[in-house]
């Protein structure tokens, strides 16, 4: 079957499956550069440390490709080089990750660099006291201090490579999880697969490489997180401590951001600038311990998500609730509508009083 040209369009823009752009292109009414801004509006939650390094006394030389995880404080991607010969180092670390992966690839697949010390390095920044080591330095805000870093990667290389004199340039580069998955696809690393395989084999572990070309899953992916805010219904909503993955509530988009604008007129949640409130469906629910609020996401359509904090003792409402009430209290909300009714219905009731008492008597 042919695939729609406007999905072709934003797989070969964005780097995303077909899968994920035919949903989106749904999603968006056939807007490719409206699912175009909801993937670019993907919350970048992959750190890629590009690292140069130059051993002047051992003379050894090289660069490192790092790919952290912040949501899982863990390394998702690792590329390695040590080489006697200069130009190893020599792959510049101020390009994009892609290209900077690229020529990683491309060295090793032209130059057969020393696959026993690659082999030594990542092993050791493969373990758990190097990431901890890593994450340490990183701040709330996903920062890295430079000079810090650099004393921990001087630290591994003269442990590795016994190097006391290391010349080391560090650049970092924040990526969404479809770069790295393009990255994964225009870059397959021959050679190097083999030592990698061994050494996971022999560790016990998956290659991680291996592991970062792995299916990427539709609807565990949140492209955009939009701040949104519950519907307060004080008597007839859910408590928030009751709410439960899978229910559905009522929110606003309160995102101020233009891609919250977008989706907010394209789901229904704003009009002529007016926020209006929308059904969404709870995915996730956990409670801060610093504060006993709950954090809710909630999913309003593939890879659009919500985020919000709430206590729990307020009261959200929720559709399913309002379409009940609405059918047991019909009567009540016609007459709550219609004033005149009321006051027409209780005359009448008024006079049939008069006439049961006139017969009776």
């Amino acid at each position: 079957m042919d695939v729609d040209p406007k999905v072709k369009e934003l797989m070969y823009a964005t780097g995303i499956d077909e899968k994920l752009a035919m949903l989106l292109i749904q999603f968006t009414g056939g807007d490719v550069s409206g699912a175009r801004k909801i993937i670019e509006s993907m919350p970048k939650d992959f750190l890629v440390l590009k690292i140069r390094y130059m051993g002047h006394r051992t003379h050894n030389y090289g660069v490192i490709l790092i790919v952290l995880n912040t949501k899982t404080k863990d390394i998702d991607d690792l590329y390695v080089i040590v080489d006697s010969k200069v130009e190893a180092s020599q792959i510049n670390a101020k390009a994009s990750f892609e290209d900077f992966k690229g020529g990683i690839v491309k060295f090793i697949q032209q130059k057969n660099p020393d696959l026993e010390m690659i082999g030594r390095m990542r092993e050791a920044i493969n373990t758990i006291e190097f990431k901890e080591k890593i994450f340490n330095k990183l701040s709330k805000e996903n920062k890295f201090d430079l000079e810090q870093l650099k004393v921990v990667f001087s630290e591994l290389i003269f442990k590795v490579l016994t190097e006391s004199n290391c010349a080391i340039k560090i650049e970092v580069e924040e990526v969404d999880l479809f770069r790295l998955h393009k990255s994964n696809d225009n870059y397959v690393l021959k050679g190097e697969e083999q030592l990698l395989g061994a050494e996971d084999e022999k560790n016990g572990k998956e290659s991680t490489e291996v592991t970062a070309r792995e299916e990427v899953h539709v609807r565990n992916i949140s492209l955009v997180l939009l701040k949104v805010e519950p519907v307060l219904s004080p008597i007839r909503g859910i408590p928030g401590n009751e709410i439960q993955i899978g229910d559905q509530i009522m929110v606003k988009i309160i995102d101020e951001r233009e891609i919250g604008d977008y989706l907010g007129n394209l789901l229904g949640g704003r009009k002529n600038k007016e926020v209006i409130p929308i059904p969404a469906t709870i995915n996730e629910i956990s409670k801060q311990e610093d504060t006993g609020n709950l954090m809710v996401l909630v999913q309003f359509g593939p890879g659009i998500a919500g985020k919000m904090f709430i206590p729990p003792e307020i009261k959200i409402a929720a559709p399913i609730l309002e379409e009940e009430n609405e059918g047991k209290l019909g009567v009540l909300s016609f007459f709550r509508m219609n004033p005149v009714w009321v006051v027409l219905a209780l005359v009448l009731l008024f006079i049939g009083f008069i006439i049961l008492i006139f017969y009776m008597g």
